[in-house]
């Protein structure tokens, strides 16, 4: 900073004491010079009389001895004198005479003088005299000029005792806050103001420093309290973490459950041909070795084996099928590796997996996804999109219904895909529309609604498949969850912020 607060403040204050001192002075010079003014007008007006009055007996005797030519010779001499401008000389003999001129200044005072003679006296005569009265005024400046120094140098004396005094009073405790302020800003240190004063400095100086002790309580209980939320932030998303990964095992284990119940049908056949096939083997052995063979019995034991063989083969294709499946969809959910993948394929995958639940629920799922599309992305957290989605609209769209209708579409883009799940359920009210992402929303808490399943949907589109995802909800007519993906899984983009339609 070039100039300090103390240093401001205190220019300001001389400056304005200084104006008001010279007003003061000015004021009383401007006294001074009227007084000294009136004063020697008063002394020069007495003094140009006093010599006015001195030209009656100069020129008393010579006029009453009608001797003119005297009378001119005494005032050409009185006329030497600067000040007299003229003079005019009458009697009463008619003469009259003028010296000078009368008039000539711009500052003169004029004096007529009777001439007084005679037995008894009588003025016989009068001389007229202009004395100039601008040759006075020299002494009033004169005068007025040592004062005003007199008084510059006081208001020298009185402006440097009073910056002196500001700087005792004011400045310092001014330039401790100053140092105060400077110090927080650089350093973020408070330090308190070390003085004390009976006015409304030392007052101001207590209440800066009370502010600031109770500035650094707050601070500390704000830190305090930060840290707490820190420490709990990190509990929550911990927990948070936690409970997604608790919500997608429990889809995997809801998987597994429903493979493990449609694998059994198969199994189950499996088993049965097999010991069917395993008592007509018995039942020929014992003919063969009893040597009664047929060529009827060994026509019926081929054609037994022939009907057993396939139809353990088909049993054994169904149960590899969907253990395969399911080994795909579980290894794609847990690693989340990133690889090309045929969409179409994938899907029928992930419905597999889930066709024992859409059969208990006696939903129907449409696929209106065209083979050869194909994605470079994570095959996983997209079929973990595609199964809480099912799951939500079981859990939610249909419930209490029968016969629901879910439909999964694809439309290829240039450099995208726009993937679409909806049904035909009971929809999603206005007012809930804006809160299906939010974590932990759902509406059927305490009835096996955990209000993850979305917010994990939203999460991996958004974040993971780096996508858009919006939803369309009509009461009473369905709803359809319509995502935007990549082709190709930007590594290099950063995580998208979340834009819900």
């Amino acid at each position: 900073m070039g100039l300090t607060m103390e240093t401001t403040v205190r220019s300001k204050y001389i400056g304005t004491l200084g104006v008001v001192m010279c007003c003061v002075v000015g004021l009383a010079v401007a006294a001074l010079y009227r007084i000294e003014k009136i004063s020697v007008e008063a002394t020069a007006h007495a003094h140009r009389k006093l010599i006015a009055e001195q030209l009656a007996p100069i020129f008393e005797r010579p006029l009453w001895s009608i001797d003119y030519p005297y009378v001119e010779l005494m005032a050409h001499t009185v006329m030497r004198d600067p000040i007299f401008l003229c003079i005019v000389i009458q009697d009463e003999a008619n003469f009259t005479k003028t010296f000078g001129t009368c008039g000539s200044s711009a500052a003169y005072e004029r004096f007529a003088i009777p001439v007084i003679a005679g037995v008894p006296p009588r003025r016989f005569a009068t001389v007229t005299a202009d004395l100039d009265a601008a040759v006075d005024a020299a002494p009033v400046a004169s005068l007025t000029g040592w004062r005003i120094t007199v008084l510059a140098g006081s208001v020298a004396v009185t402006l440097a005792a009073a910056a002196a005094a500001f700087q005792a009073l004011v400045g310092r405790p001014l330039q401790q806050v100053h140092a105060s302020l400077r110090r927080f800003r650089e350093t973020g240190e408070r330090q308190s103001i070390q003085w004390s004063s009976r006015d409304d400095l030392g007052t101001f100086i207590d209440d800066y420093n009370a502010m600031l002790q109770l500035t650094q309580e707050k601070e500390r209980a704000l830190n305090a309290a930060r840290s707490r939320s820190e420490l709990a932030l990190e509990d929550l998303k911990r927990a948070q973490a936690h409970l997604v990964q608790t919500e997608k095992l429990a889809s995997l284990g809801s998987l597994v459950a429903g493979i493990a119940h449609e694998i059994n049908t198969p199994i189950g056949a499996g088993v049965s041909v097999a010991s069917t096939l395993s008592e007509r083997v018995r039942v020929f052995r014992a003919v063969l070795d009893a040597g009664a063979m047929r060529k009827s019995t060994l026509q019926d034991f081929v054609g037994t084996v022939d009907e057993a063989t396939g139809l353990l083969n088909r049993s054994l294709t169904t149960a590899h099928q969907l253990i395969q499946s399911f080994k795909r969809v579980a290894a794609d959910q847990t690693s989340e590796a990133r690889r090309s993948f045929d969409l179409a394929l994938m899907l029928d995958e992930v419905l597999v997996t889930l066709r024992p639940q859409l059969k208990r629920a006696d939903c129907a799922v449409d696929m209106q996804v065209p083979p050869g599309i194909v994605l470079d992305s994570y095959p996983g957290p997209l079929g973990q999109v595609i199964t809480n989605l099912v799951t939500n609209a079981q859990i939610h769209a249909f419930d209490g219904q029968t016969g629901g209708h879910i439909t999964i579409s694809a439309i290829p883009e240039p450099t995208c895909v726009v993937l679409m799940v909806g049904d035909d359920g009971r929809g999603i009210e206005p007012d809930q529309l804006p809160r299906i992402f939010d974590p932990f929303y759902t509406t059927k808490l305490g009835a096996g609604g955990t209000g993850l399943g979305l917010s994990i949907v939203h999460s991996i589109v958004v974040k993971t498949l780096q996508g858009r995802i919006a939803v369309v909800s009509v009461p009473g007519r369905g709803t359809a969850f319509t995502m935007t993906l990549p082709v190709a899984i930007d590594e290099t983009q950063p995580e998208e912020t979340a834009r819900v339609a």
